[in-house]
C-alpha cells in the first residue's frame, strides 16, 4: 500500500507611538491668589515670586508622578493583547502575561457549546437539531491563568479517533464568580443557538463575548534549525493535541529557544509494516501546552523543485524533484523519512550548492531500494506506466536522499519517475431539482478528464443526471483522475474479505454507502476487474469529510445533499485483524451530487 499522509493565527495591526499616559481623573493644582506688589524695592518681589513659581511646579510634578502611579496600578486595561514577551504587530496595549500550565488539566463536560446539524427526515422536510454528544463528543481543558483568570480551552468533533462533522476550537475565561467569556479572535465563528444555521453555538446563558483579546503566544514564528527552515502551518491540530491517538508515535528531538520542544512525530504503518517508507511530522510543542505542525523548506530546493545539486560527474541536475513520494492520491505538508538505517546501501552522488551531500542506493539489492525502485521506477510510455530498468533509474537519480539533523534519510523521488498512484477514475453525478447551469471545480492536479476540465467544468444539468456542454456534447457523468492537494486520510478501519466474497462485499458496501443502482453498476464495471487477487483483501471507504479534505469539490449552485464516497484496498497474503468500519448513508434532499473513486495504481 503507498505510504499514507491536515484558525489561521490573528494578524494584528503595527502598534502606534506610545502616547504619554494621563493619570485617571487628574485635577490641576488649584490657583494660588494674585501676589500683590510691595512697596518695597522691585527686585525682592520678583524673587520671591519665582520661588514660589518654582515649589509650586515641582509640587505639581510630584503629585502628577504619584497621582498617574497610582492610577495605573489601579485602572485595569480595557482592551487586551495577551502575551508572554515582546509586543509584536500590536495597535493596543499588552495586558499581563499568561501563565501556562504547559500540561493541560482536563476538565468534566461543562456544556458551554452544542453543535447543530441537519437531521432529514422522513417526510422529506429537513430539520436543524442539537448533534448529540456521543456524535459531536466535546472536550474541555484548563490551560492557563491570567489577571485571575481561567483559561479554557474547548473542542468538540474530535474523539481520538475521528472527525464529526469538523473540529470546533473555543477559548473561554473564566473569572473568580465562576462566569465565563468566548474569546472570539481566538475561537471559531459560532451561531446563534436560535437560527437554522449549522455549527457550534454557545449552549450556556450569560456566556458574554470578548471581542478584543489575541493569545499572541498561540502564533507560532517560523525559525531555521539543523540547516532546515521549519515554517509554521497555520492553525492548532486538535487530533495532535489528544494525547490518546494510537495512530501516531512521538519522540522529542530538540530545544528551541523561543519556541518549545521540537518533535518528530511518526504515524504507524499498521496496515503496511513491509513499507520502507515511515511519514513523519514536525511539531512544536510551545510552553502554553499546544501542539503546531511545521512543515520544512530544504535550502538547496527552488520554487520550480530543481534542486542546485552538481552531481559527482561535474554536470548539474536540470530534473525537478519531489519531497519524498505522493501518498496514496494526495499530497500534503508532512514528510517522509526512511525507516531504516540505509547508510550502507547508499553512496553520496552529489553535493548541493550549500555543500550538503546528496546520497543515492550503490544498487537495488536491498529490500530498501528493492521496495523504492518497484513502486516507483516507472514512467510514462505509450500510454500506460511502465517499469524502467533497473540501471536507467540508478544512473537517472531515480531517488536520492538528503540525511538531516537527527539522522534520518530523507527521499526526493525524480519526477520524471512515479508510482502512478492517483485518484482512480472518480466519477461525478449532478442531480438538480430542475435543469440547471452549475460549474465544478476540484482541489487537484487533473491528469485526465471526460469532459475536457481545462479550468474546471461548465454544463447544463438536468434532473436525471444528464449533462451537456455549450457546443451541444452530452454525458452521464463527470470524470477526473489526478493528484489531490489534501491530505490522504489515514487508515484506521475497515473489512478484511476473501477474495471470494469480494464482489458480493462490494456491492453490500455501495448499498449502505447510498448509491444507486447505475451509480453502483458503474462502480463495480470499472473497480471489480481492479481488484487483488491475493487469498484477502483490505477495503476502507473514505467518506464525504475525507474526500473534502483531499480534494475539495468547488460547486455552483450549492448542492443540498453531497455524497462521497472512495475505496482505499490491499491484498493481503493472509486475514488481519482491524477495527470493524461501519457505512450509512444520508437521504437524497435537493440538488443532490453524488461521486464516487477509488485508489488507483497504474
Amino acid at each position: 500500500m503507498p505510504p499514507q499522509t491536515q484558525a489561521p493565527a490573528p494578524i494584528i495591526p503595527t502598534p502606534p507611538p506610545t502616547p504619554t499616559p494621563t493619570p485617571p481623573d487628574f485635577t490641576a493644582p488649584p490657583q494660588m491668589p494674585p501676589v500683590q506688589p510691595s512697596p518695597v524695592s522691585s527686585s525682592k518681589p520678583i524673587l520671591l515670586l519665582l520661588i514660589l513659581i518654582l515649589v509650586i511646579l515641582v509640587a505639581g510634578a510630584v503629585w502628577y508622578f504619584m497621582a498617574g502611579k497610582q492610577g495605573m496600578k489601579e485602572s485595569p486595561q480595557e482592551t487586551n493583547v495577551v502575551q508572554n514577551g515582546a509586543v509584536e504587530n500590536s495597535a493596543v496595549v499588552p495586558a499581563s502575561g499568561i501563565s501556562w500550565y504547559g500540561n493541560p488539566v482536563t476538565l468534566p463536560d461543562l456544556n458551554l457549546f452544542a453543535y447543530k446539524g441537519i437531521k432529514y427526515t422522513d417526510s422529506g422536510e429537513n430539520a436543524v437539531i442539537i448533534i448529540p454528544k456521543e456524535e459531536y463528543p466535546p472536550s474541555y481543558k484548563e490551560i492557563g491563568e491570567r489577571d485571575g483568570k481561567k483559561i479554557i480551552f474547548a473542542h468538540g468533533g474530535y474523539d481520538g479517533t475521528r472527525v464529526a462533522f469538523g473540529a470546533t476550537l473555543l477559548f473561554f475565561e473564566k473569572d473568580a464568580n465562576g462566569s465565563y467569556s468566548l474569546i472570539k479572535n481566538m475561537s471559531d465563528a459560532v451561531v446563534s443557538a436560535t437560527d437554522d444555521n449549522e455549527g457550534p453555538f454557545i449552549a450556556m446563558s450569560g456566556v458574554t463575548t470578548d471581542n478584543t483579546t489575541i493569545y499572541t503566544d498561540l502564533k507560532p514564528a517560523e525559525f531555521s534549525y539543523g540547516g532546515l527552515t521549519f515554517t509554521p502551518v497555520p492553525g492548532i491540530d486538535v487530533s495532535r493535541s489528544v494525547p490518546n491517538i494510537q495512530e501516531y508515535t512521538t519522540e522529542k528531538i530538540a530545544t528551541i529557544p523561543g519556541h518549545g520542544e521540537l518533535l518528530l512525530q511518526k504515524r504507524v504503518n499498521t496496515f503496511d509494516p513491509d513499507s520502507v517508507i515511515q511519514l513523519v511530522a514536525y511539531l512544536v510543542k510551545s510552553p502554553s501546552g499546544f501542539f503546531h505542525t511545521f512543515k520544512v523548506a530544504f535550502p538547496f530546493m527552488t520554487d520550480d523543485s530543481v534542486p542546485h545539486i552538481t552531481w559527482n560527474d561535474s554536470s548539474q541536475n536540470t530534473s525537478p524533484f519531489t519531497k519524498g513520494f505522493v501518498g496514496g492520491c494526495g499530497s500534503g505538508e508532512r514528510s517522509q523519512i526512511i525507516q531504516d538505517d540505509i547508510s550502507s546501501f547508499v553512496q553520496a552522488v552529489g553535493k548541493t550548492n550549500t555543500g550538503e551531500v546528496v546520497y543515492g542506493f550503490k544498487d537495488v539489492n536491498g529490500a530498501q531500494a528493492r521496495s523504492i525502485y518497484t513502486t516507483q521506477g516507472k514512467h510514462y510510455t505509450g500510454g500506460q506506466m511502465q517499469q524502467v530498468t533497473e540501471s536507467e533509474w540508478l544512473q537517472s537519480h531515480g531517488v536520492i536522499f538528503y540525511k538531516n539533523f537527527h539522522g534520518a534519510y530523507m527521499p526526493f523521488g525524480n519526477s520524471i519517475f512515479s508510482s502512478g498512484a492517483e485518484c482512480g477514475k472518480p466519477v461525478i453525478y449532478l442531480y438538480p431539482t430542475k435543469e440547471t447551469d452549475v460549474s465544478v471545480s476540484v482541489d487537484a492536479t487533473v491528469t485526465v478528464s471526460e469532459p475536457s476540465y481545462g479550468n474546471g467544468w461548465s454544463v447544463r444539468a438536468k434532473p436525471n443526471g444528464s449533462l451537456s456542454l455549450a457546443n451541444g456534447s452530452t454525458f452521464g457523468s463527470l470524470f477526473w483522475e489526478g493528484t489531490g492537494h489534501g491530505e490522504y486520510p489515514a487508515i484506521t478501519s475497515g473489512t478484511v474479505v476473501a477474495s471470494k466474497d469480494i464482489k458480493q462485499t462490494l456491492r453490500k458496501n455501495l448499498n449502505d454507502l447510498g448509491l444507486n443502482a447505475k451509480e453502483s453498476a458503474d462502480f463495480m464495471e470499472f473497480w471489480l476487474p481492479l481488484m487483488p487477487s491475493t487469498p484477502f483483501v483490505r477495503l476502507t471507504w473514505f467518506t464525504t469529510a475525507d474526500m473534502n479534505k483531499l480534494a475539495a469539490l468547488h460547486i455552483t449552485p450549492r448542492p443540498d445533499t453531497m455524497i462521497r464516497v472512495f475505496l482505499d484496498f490491499q491484498g493481503l497474503k493472509e486475514s488481519v485483524v482491524i477495527p470493524t468500519q461501519t457505512l450509512s448513508s444520508i437521504p437524497r434532499k435537493g440538488f443532490t451530487v453524488v461521486e464516487w473513486g477509488g485508489l488507483l495504481v497504474r
